[in-house]
Protein backbone atom coordinates (compact mmCIF):
# COMPACT_ATOMS: atom_id res chain seq x y z
CA UNK A 1 0.00 0.00 0.00
CA UNK A 2 1.59 3.02 -0.96
CA UNK A 3 0.70 6.76 1.30
CA UNK A 4 1.37 9.84 0.32
CA UNK A 5 2.52 12.63 2.99
CA UNK A 6 -0.05 15.01 3.54
CA UNK A 7 -1.59 17.59 1.21
CA UNK A 8 0.71 20.44 2.14
CA UNK A 9 3.64 18.26 2.00
CA UNK A 10 2.63 16.77 -1.35
CA UNK A 11 2.47 20.10 -3.10
CA UNK A 12 6.04 21.14 -1.56
CA UNK A 13 7.56 18.42 -3.22
CA UNK A 14 5.67 19.05 -6.50
CA UNK A 15 6.50 22.63 -6.52
CA UNK A 16 10.51 20.89 -5.94
CA UNK A 17 9.95 18.94 -9.11
CA UNK A 18 8.41 21.12 -11.40
CA UNK A 19 11.61 23.72 -10.34
CA UNK A 20 14.17 20.69 -11.31
CA UNK A 21 12.08 20.15 -14.78
CA UNK A 22 13.00 24.03 -15.07
CA UNK A 23 16.67 23.74 -14.40
CA UNK A 24 16.56 20.37 -16.48
CA UNK A 25 15.04 22.37 -19.53
CA UNK A 26 17.41 25.12 -18.74
CA UNK A 27 20.22 22.99 -18.98
CA UNK A 28 19.39 20.72 -22.33
CA UNK A 29 19.08 24.60 -24.21
CA UNK A 30 22.46 25.40 -22.84
CA UNK A 31 23.40 22.22 -23.92
CA UNK A 32 22.02 22.45 -27.59
CA UNK A 33 23.68 25.89 -27.59
CA UNK A 34 20.35 27.43 -28.17
CA UNK A 35 20.84 29.70 -24.84
CA UNK A 36 23.77 31.49 -26.43
CA UNK A 37 23.56 30.77 -29.96
CA UNK A 38 27.20 30.05 -30.60
CA UNK A 39 27.06 27.79 -33.87
CA UNK A 40 24.20 30.25 -35.58
CA UNK A 41 26.55 32.69 -37.04
CA UNK A 42 25.33 34.31 -40.34
CA UNK A 43 27.20 33.32 -43.66
CA UNK A 44 27.07 34.39 -46.92
CA UNK A 45 28.73 33.03 -50.15
CA UNK A 46 28.75 35.36 -52.90
CA UNK A 47 30.39 34.35 -56.69
CA UNK A 48 32.14 37.13 -58.05
CA UNK A 49 33.44 36.00 -61.29
CA UNK A 50 37.02 34.85 -60.92
CA UNK A 51 36.45 34.74 -57.63
CA UNK A 52 34.03 33.37 -54.26
CA UNK A 53 33.65 35.37 -51.64
CA UNK A 54 32.28 34.13 -48.43
CA UNK A 55 31.56 36.09 -45.70
CA UNK A 56 30.52 34.43 -42.12
CA UNK A 57 30.02 36.82 -38.23
CA UNK A 58 32.36 35.36 -35.93
CA UNK A 59 31.09 37.54 -32.78
CA UNK A 60 33.47 37.32 -30.05
CA UNK A 61 35.87 35.02 -31.78
CA UNK A 62 39.81 35.88 -31.79
CA UNK A 63 41.07 35.62 -34.83
CA UNK A 64 43.79 33.45 -33.70
CA UNK A 65 40.97 31.07 -32.97
CA UNK A 66 39.62 30.68 -36.32
CA UNK A 67 40.91 28.11 -38.83
CA UNK A 68 39.26 27.54 -42.24
CA UNK A 69 40.49 25.52 -44.71
CA UNK A 70 39.14 23.85 -47.98
CA UNK A 71 38.18 20.07 -48.65
CA UNK A 72 36.02 18.40 -51.65
CA UNK A 73 34.52 21.64 -52.71
CA UNK A 74 33.69 22.57 -49.42
CA UNK A 75 34.75 25.42 -47.23
CA UNK A 76 34.90 24.69 -43.52
CA UNK A 77 35.12 27.12 -40.83
CA UNK A 78 36.25 26.68 -37.03
CA UNK A 79 36.16 28.53 -34.35
CA UNK A 80 37.24 28.54 -30.11
CA UNK A 81 36.04 31.01 -27.38
CA UNK A 82 36.92 30.93 -23.76
CA UNK A 83 36.18 33.47 -21.52
CA UNK A 84 36.67 33.79 -18.12
CA UNK A 85 35.02 36.21 -15.64
CA UNK A 86 35.98 37.01 -11.85
CA UNK A 87 33.99 38.70 -8.93
CA UNK A 88 35.57 39.95 -5.93
CA UNK A 89 33.82 41.48 -2.92
CA UNK A 90 33.90 41.66 0.65
CA UNK A 91 31.72 38.45 0.82
CA UNK A 92 31.77 37.36 -2.30
CA UNK A 93 34.16 35.39 -4.87
CA UNK A 94 32.95 33.87 -8.07
CA UNK A 95 34.65 32.93 -10.73
CA UNK A 96 33.01 31.49 -14.24
CA UNK A 97 34.45 29.95 -17.35
CA UNK A 98 32.84 29.73 -20.69
CA UNK A 99 33.70 27.85 -23.57
CA UNK A 100 32.47 27.30 -26.83
CA UNK A 101 33.37 25.81 -29.88
CA UNK A 102 31.76 25.76 -33.32
CA UNK A 103 32.10 24.02 -36.74
CA UNK A 104 30.74 25.26 -40.19
CA UNK A 105 30.86 23.39 -43.36
CA UNK A 106 29.58 25.06 -47.13
CA UNK A 107 29.82 24.00 -50.46
CA UNK A 108 30.92 26.64 -52.50
CA UNK A 109 32.34 24.37 -55.52
CA UNK A 110 35.02 21.86 -57.06
CA UNK A 111 36.61 24.87 -59.21
CA UNK A 112 38.10 26.61 -56.23
CA UNK A 113 41.29 27.01 -55.78
CA UNK A 114 42.78 26.26 -51.76
CA UNK A 115 46.45 27.80 -52.14
CA UNK A 116 44.66 31.05 -53.60
CA UNK A 117 43.00 31.31 -50.45
CA UNK A 118 43.00 35.54 -48.58
CA UNK A 119 41.69 35.52 -45.13
CA UNK A 120 40.88 38.76 -43.68
CA UNK A 121 39.67 39.39 -40.23
CA UNK A 122 37.42 42.89 -39.54
CA UNK A 123 35.72 43.03 -36.30
CA UNK A 124 33.56 40.38 -35.78
CA UNK A 125 33.14 39.16 -39.43
CA UNK A 126 36.02 37.03 -41.18
CA UNK A 127 35.97 37.37 -45.19
CA UNK A 128 37.00 35.05 -47.36
CA UNK A 129 38.14 35.34 -51.40
CA UNK A 130 38.61 31.93 -52.57
CA UNK A 131 39.99 32.12 -56.36
CA UNK A 132 38.66 30.09 -59.07
CA UNK A 133 40.93 27.38 -61.19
Amino acid sequence: MVRYPRQGKRSEVDAWFNEMMDFRELFERFRQNRLYNVDQFSISVQDAGDYYLVQAGVPKMDPQNIQVFCESGSLIITGAHDEQTELKGQNIYRKSQNASRFTRQIYVGEDMDPSRMKIRHDQDRVRIKIYKR
